[in-house]
């Protein structure tokens, strides 16, 4: 991306690319297709319970884009909830095309599953939208799975939203990745997407928790710190002065070092000392020549015993 392109970016995209979010989408890939294998069981168990005829569940892609595609939908038919949980509140966003709207609604109304029906072109029917409610409310059920790998979702979830209320919903736009299943019987399908935002598909959960894979980010911005710069001091002791002398010091005036006056310095970084150092000087310049690290109890104590004399 050219530098123009960078800042006419929206400011949280370019955020973004800078540290890294979507830097790396095969990782991304990977990881929201693992969470969709695993999901395949409890979603075909909640299809199953839910129809009353066979249907079969697959996941047939992996879709990675942004937040805000979610709701730019163009058909008034197409529910969506927002479901939110304990560390998102938009860790699960779950749509039902206009397709998958009619095969329920036919199928559970007692239409064959041999035979075909038009997907819905108009606004639901209070009863399209309830029956996609429950529908939608098993398929959070099952996604949020249990025990360490359980996702934590805030049930229940709020109700669907379709139409203009879906286009104009306030959301915070970010990178995001789908997960795309196909819902089929022998007469017809429709699909089902659920939108995560990137970084709960990355968040660790279960093993990878306990093995300590989130770390990855901490050396991330461990690095960073790691290579910002700070300003070293080094300070050179003079000798001693009574107060008197102080108060008589005057602009311009010229302090001599005694021969006796120790060689040695402090190296410090933001207020804290690091090392003690020799001075001295190499050709034309003056050096500060690491002796050892700063020990500050030793120094407590060499202060605690020369008061005592």
């Amino acid at each position: 991306m050219s530098a123009a392109a960078l800042m006419s970016s929206d400011p949280s995209a370019l955020v973004e690319r800078l540290v890294g979010a979507t830097a790396e989408p095969a990782k991304v890939s990977a990881a929201a297709r693992s969470l969709g294998e695993r999901s395949i069981g409890p979603m075909a168990t909640t299809v199953e319970e839910f129809l009353p005829v066979a249907a079969e569940v697959e996941l047939e892609d992996v879709e990675l884009g942004r937040i805000a595609d979610v709701f730019a939908c163009d058909s008034d038919a197409e529910p969506l909830t927002i479901a939110s949980s304990a560390h998102s509140p938009d860790a699960l966003m779950i749509s039902v095309d206009a397709a998958a709207v009619s095969l329920l609604t036919s199928l559970l109304f007692g239409g064959s599953p041999l035979v075909g029906v038009s997907p819905i072109n108009r606004p639901l029917s209070q009863v399209e939208a309830g029956i996609c409610a429950l529908f939608i409310q098993r398929i959070a059920e099952a996604l949020n799975g249990a025990g360490t790998r359980a996702m934590h979702v805030r049930f229940p979830i709020a109700q669907p939203i379709s139409g203009d209320e879906r286009r104009k919903q306030a959301f915070r736009d970010g990178p995001s990745a789908t997960l795309v299943y196909r819902l089929s019987t022998p007469g017809g399908e429709g699909r089902v997407r659920v939108t995560m935002p990137q970084r709960i598909v990355l968040a660790p959960r279960g093993d990878d928790a306990k093995a300590g894979v989130g770390n990855e980010w901490q050396a991330r911005f461990g690095g960073e710190v790691m290579r910002s710069m700070v300003t070293l001091k080094a300070t050179v002791p003079l000798g001693r002065m009574t107060l008197g002398d102080i108060a008589a010091l005057q602009p311009g005036q010229v302090i001599e070092m005694s021969a006796e006056a120790p060689g040695e310095t402090r190296l410090a970084a933001k207020d804290k000392t690091l090392f003690v150092c020799e001075f001295g000087k190499l050709g034309q310049n003056y050096t500060v020549r690491i002796k050892e690290p700063f020990n500050a109890e030793a120094e407590l104590m060499n202060g605690l015993l020369a008061g005592g004399r």
